[in-house]
């Protein structure tokens, strides 16, 4: 069985446990049309990511919250993700630059993938993308603040006095479902502010959001489309979307 095949079917067994909370082998088997061994075989899996916990007969969800934890964010759409980063990756220079990750899940995926380029100044307000660059060649500045735990990243204005006086060459921002709005979009208030400063103090503005973002809505706009330079997302947009978007910054399509 393909890797993606694999990485789909435990994609949507979170997704059944988010529905659900509980979910047994039985109709786990039923619902996937695979054996109970391999159900066993993905419960295990997920279990040592975090995201689910085996019980007597079938699992339950790890954690349940108004706003989903990012480590289910890391594995829904995965394949999509890696695309998005594989292409976020060219933009980057060579030659010594400063960059800003934002927080999210693609974005942390991207910083894990930092890790063999040669040195850079990174700014950051995700304790998951600085985690990823702890053992890297990279000059690494975190803000610190207010934890947000839905996102392991920090706001308030000791994120925000942090950052105030750096000009980044490039950052990578990250969004919430953009369905009914006309730009980048956040589930959270509290994010509003360090967000919109990566984009005051950013020469380039990039945003990494797979395409599943476009058939969902967020509580709040936090920029528009023509404050943004770059958008990369994966060959599932609609081609009218694409097409539109096109008129305000560059659209990039990666193919997982």
């Amino acid at each position: 069985m393909k890797a993606s095949e694999i990485s789909a079917r435990r994609n949507r067994i979170v997704e059944l446990l988010q529905e659900r909370g509980t979910l047994s082998i039985k109709e786990a088997v039923r619902l996937l049309d695979v054996s109970h061994e391999t159900i066993r075989q993905d419960f295990n899996h997920l279990e040592q990511q975090g995201l689910l916990k085996k019980i007597h007969g079938g699992a339950k969800l790890a954690h349940i919250g108004a706003t989903k934890d990012i480590q289910f964010r890391e594995t829904t759409h995965y394949p999509e993700k890696l695309a998005i980063v594989r292409e976020a990756l060219r933009l980057i220079p060579k030659d010594h630059c400063t960059i800003g990750l934002d927080s999210g899940s693609t974005v942390a995926l991207l910083a894990s993938k930092l890790v063999d380029l040669s040195p850079k100044t990174i700014f950051t307000n995700s304790w998951t993308s600085m985690s990823a660059l702890m053992e890297s060649p990279h000059e690494v500045y975190f803000s610190g603040g207010r934890l947000l735990r839905s996102d392991k990243s920090f706001h308030g204005n000791i994120a925000l006095n942090a950052f105030r006086s750096i000009a980044m060459d490039l950052c990578f921002m990250g969004s919430s479902g953009v369905w009914n709005h006309s730009g980048i979009c956040s589930a959270n208030y509290q994010e509003l502010d360090v967000k919109r400063q990566y984009i005051r103090q950013s020469a380039k503005k990039v945003v990494l959001m797979d395409s599943s973002k476009f058939a969902t809505s967020s509580f709040l706009e936090i920029a528009s489309w023509n404050e943004i330079d770059i958008l990369i997302t994966d060959t599932h947009i609609a081609e009218e979307m694409k097409e539109r978007l096109s008129y305000d910054l560059q659209v990039i399509t990666a193919a997982p």
